[in-house]
């Protein structure tokens, strides 16, 4: 699933400022209630977001052998 961010920022802009070389890729979880006591996600997107990390790891590691 695809996110446009509108009028926000991540720190991946700022290491891009700095150094325009590296790969980046940013991941978002879907939340509700950010920055409250009640900020709350699906589980099954937290395990799914997890899965995809350890893929892009893997897969990292994989082209470096």
């Amino acid at each position: 699933q695809r996110e446009a961010l509108v009028g926000l920022v991540t720190d991946a802009s700022t290491l891009v400022a700095v150094d325009p070389s590296p790969t980046l890729i940013c991941l978002s979880l879907p939340i509700r209630y950010t920055h409250s006591p009640v900020e709350t996600c699906d589980l099954a997107d937290l395990a799914n977001l997890a899965d995809l990390v350890e893929a892009l790891v893997t897969g990292i590691a994989s082209l470096e052998a």
